[in-house]
Formats: C-alpha cells, structure tokens, sequence
C-alpha cells in the first residue's frame, strides 16, 4: 500500500508550483551588466522554445521524492505525469491549471496566471520589467531567481541553467512559508512533436455522467 503521509506530501508539492497569491507591490531590482547578460540569456532560451519533454524528480519540502514526464508547449500548455504510486496529474490548458486525483477521481483548478511557474507559459517574457531578479553563477550552473514584485511575500521561483549546453536543468519553487520543492529534469527534448491531448483535461466535476448506473 502507498503511504499516505507521502502521497500527502507530493500532493503539497504539486500545489507549491501551481499557487501564487497577490500582495504589496515593489519595484523590479536593477542587474549588474553581468547579471543581466545571464538573464537575458535565459529568457532567450525559454523564449525559443515551442516544445519540450523531459523526467522530471521532484523533492517535497519533507525530502519525499517522487518522479514522472513533463511535457511544456509554450504558451500556456504543460502537463506532470506523476509515476505510480503518485496519483496525481497536472495539466496547463491554456486557461487554467488543473491538479487531478486520479484515484480519488477528483480535480481543483486555478487561473494559469497564479501559477509560479507561468516564466515558462507565457508568449512574451519580460523578466526585466516584469521581476525581482537575482543571478547567481557557480562552475557550469548559472541561477535566476525571480520574484513577482505584486508578491513579494509570497515566495520565488528560481531556475537553474547547466551550461555546456546551455538548458534548463532544475526549479526551485519558495512558498510563502518558505518551503521549498525541487524539481530536477533530466533527458530533455527540445522541439519534438507533442500529442495535443497531452494538454487536454478531462474534468470529472463537467464530465457527462448520466450513462452511469
């Protein structure tokens, strides 16, 4: 039998990349040249990219591991395939963010716009005048943190770059408690096709149920 107490904390987890509330504004913080050279780096990157697989490892706050498939079409559209015994399901429509239970047969959903992770959803990146950033460099691994100045209090969204090739390696989603939960990707696929249904949801609380007993 799965234990409860992780499938809680996977599905903690999962919450953590899908919510962003709203609270005092602050102005985004200037870069060194350097630093906004990274940035701009960064954003170039997601900013190319129309498709994107890859496993993903994703760490709980507690240290519980669980591992799956992301699947990224930009704009607006991704999708975790948890791995059993993980029931849950995530998927960006375009619309909104859903979080399925596929054991219990049971969704909750939000605006895509809440999302901690809509760097990587929306069209047109702005991160110099949309974010807080900080850039931090270490051997072979480049970091940005960003931070919604409409919601400075309510945690951040760091993305880590391997260089050689440059690509997308790591996120590291903060909560308004400080919590954080890791998520790694590993054999990426840039620009391959993806299964449009990928990115359609099945909601259980719209679906047609009066052929059931």
């Amino acid at each position: 039998m799965p234990d409860p107490r992780r499938l809680r904390a996977c599905a903690g987890a999962a919450l953590a990349l899908l919510l962003a509330t709203e609270s005092a504004a602050a102005q985004p913080a200037a870069l060194s040249a350097a630093d906004a050279e990274d940035a701009a780096r960064i954003e170039d990157w997601i900013e190319r990219i129309d498709t994107l697989t890859a496993r993903f490892v994703q760490v709980a706050p507690g240290g519980e591991i669980s591992e799956g498939d992301f699947y990224l079409r930009r704009p607006g559209l991704m999708r975790f395939e948890y791995d059993p015994p993980v029931p849950l399901l995530i998927v960006a429509d375009g619309f909104s963010v859903h979080l399925y239970d596929q054991e219990l047969d049971e969704a909750t959903s939000w605006p895509i716009f809440t999302t901690p992770l809509r760097p990587l959803l929306r069209n047109d990146l702005d991160f110099a005048g949309s974010y807080i950033r900080v850039v931090q460099r270490s051997p072979g691994q480049v970091r940005l943190t960003l931070v919604d100045p409409g919601a400075v209090d309510q945690g951040s969204l760091t993305l880590i770059f391997r260089e050689a090739p440059f690509e997308l390696a790591q996120w590291v989603v903060i909560d308004a408690v400080g919590l954080s939960t890791v998520v790694g990707l590993s054999e990426l696929v840039v620009g391959g096709p993806i299964d449009g249904a990928k990115f359609t949801f099945d909601d259980p609380r719209t679906r047609d149920r009066s052929g059931e007993p």
